[in-house]
């Protein structure tokens, strides 16, 4: 089966034979929307790579949800982090979309949880409680750092790191980035297996874009985002 793993304009997906066609149509619709794509297509089958402005850097926005997942996956991995670890939900510390926790205020839940419904609902102040847990938004960008991400940095938490103010680059990555770290969480060893294969659920599982782009996904493709 293929498998795409897509975060909002990064790509990883099984064919490149239409690279000619996408420069034109990611081109139109820039023009169409006054706006800047990227895109980063690795086929992990053959090795060919196709990108569009693949090393320009574009907002992380709610992408590093993942990654921060990631760091507390690998932090549980080392035993930095207790499996079983909790945070309590200050209702003074919720933001703006947080379906999940927004529901929990004044209770304790597990960091994991946590995690699910960051990546699941797109839960924000789940997002800030990871983050707190695993050492802030630089700890992120340390743990990238050292699975050989030199570009992808996150400084912020929710809801300020979605300023995405043109020339900072604060709180962004890069198509190509991106792309190479998800593979190297997917299908190296920065994880264990277990953890691998959680990560790999709470994308799969993602509800905020079945509207969107799993709605309009070929028969027999799955997307994990």
């Amino acid at each position: 089966m293929k498998k795409l793993f897509l975060l909002v304009g990064l790509m990883v997906c099984s064919t490149v034979s239409y690279a000619s066609k996408l420069n034109e149509d990611i081109s139109l619709i820039e023009k169409q929307t006054s706006g800047r794509i990227g895109v980063s297509v690795w086929d992990t089958q053959t090795d060919k790579r196709w990108d569009y402005r693949g090393d320009e850097r574009f907002p992380l926005m709610s992408t590093f949800k993942t990654l921060a997942c990631a760091t507390m996956l690998s932090d549980m991995d080392s035993g930095k982090l207790n499996k079983n670890a909790t945070a309590k939900i200050d209702e003074r510390n919720i933001v703006v979309w947080s379906p999940v926790m927004d529901k929990l205020a004044g209770q304790s839940t597990r960091i994991e949880h946590a995690c699910e419904a960051a990546m699941l609902m797109s839960d924000n102040t789940a997002a800030n409680l990871v983050l707190n847990e695993i050492g802030g938004p630089k700890a992120v960008t340390q743990f990238l750092r050292s699975i050989g991400d030199k570009a992808t940095r996150l400084d912020r938490l929710e809801p300020r790191l979605n300023e995405a103010k043109p020339g900072d680059k604060r709180d962004t990555t890069t198509p190509n980035a991106m792309v190479n770290t998800l593979h190297t969480l997917m299908e190296d060893n920065a994880l264990s297996y277990e953890s691998r294969t959680q990560l790999k659920i709470w994308m799969q599982d993602n509800k905020v874009s079945d509207s969107l782009m799993r709605s309009v996904l070929p028969k027999g493709w799955s997307i994990a985002d």
